[in-house]
């Protein structure tokens, strides 16, 4: 698949996943410079600019045969996602409750050090784990963390995929069709259950990591 189907098909999913709609030929006609018409459109194009900021730095990556995550980075990421958003550009500065989650994410005034134990998660595993292992689940943290008011599931698949470039592997799309969006939710709240507990506490990262190593392998890694 060419990197611009891939490309498309990946920025209709995500947003599906997200119950905003974009027809393929619109997103393809974004990609080569349409002005968007509309949220949805605008939402879109926000989403394209986004994963070609990442998807760039993972190309970087993968030639110099190293991870490197810019200062700032996962920021960045939801900058792009929400412009034009009222958003502040930051971690969230309020405590959140996801629908439909049995999980509560952490309190606001840890976010900033839950982030940093995401990315030494990162550091420390990319290389240990099986990358498919690895890639799953770093996500269930950062989704668990969900570090932002706003954007974070875009947010969450975009970077799946820059791990997955960055070590030279062919990126995923994660279908937004009802069944498969069900699946993904599932499998998320399934491995979320070993977090659950800790979300509420001051995080202490070695707690934190012991905890992501031996998360379960049986879980159904479907996100």
């Amino acid at each position: 698949m060419k990197f611009d189907d891939f490309l498309v098909n990946e920025t209709y999913n995500s947003l599906l996943i997200e119950n905003i709609r974009v027809r393929k030929d619109t997103l393809m006609k974004i990609l080569l410079g349409k002005k968007p018409a509309g949220f949805n459109q605008e939402q879109a194009a926000n989403y394209i600019k986004a994963s070609a900021f990442v998807y760039s730095i993972a190309r970087d990556n993968k030639l110099m045969n190293r991870l490197n995550i810019p200062d700032n980075f996962v920021i960045m990421v939801n900058k792009i996602l929400l412009y034009g958003s009222p958003e502040p550009l930051s971690y969230r500065r309020h405590n959140v409750i996801v629908t439909g989650s049995p999980l509560i994410p952490p309190p606001v005034e840890y976010v900033y050090n839950w982030m940093k134990i995401w990315r030494r998660f990162v550091y420390l595993y990319h290389s240990q784990m099986e990358p498919i292992e690895f890639v799953a689940k770093q996500h269930v943290l950062f989704e668990s963390i969900h570090p932002f008011e706003d954007g974070n599931g875009r947010a969450g698949r975009i970077i799946n995929n820059f791990f997955l470039l960055s070590l030279g592997l062919q990126p995923v799309i994660l279908k937004g069709d009802s069944h498969s969006k069900k699946d993904y939710y599932e499998a998320l709240e399934c491995a979320q259950e070993d977090l659950t507990e800790l979300m509420q506490e001051s995080p202490d990262t070695e707690k934190v990591l012991k905890v992501m190593k031996i998360m379960k392998s049986q879980k159904k890694w479907r996100d």
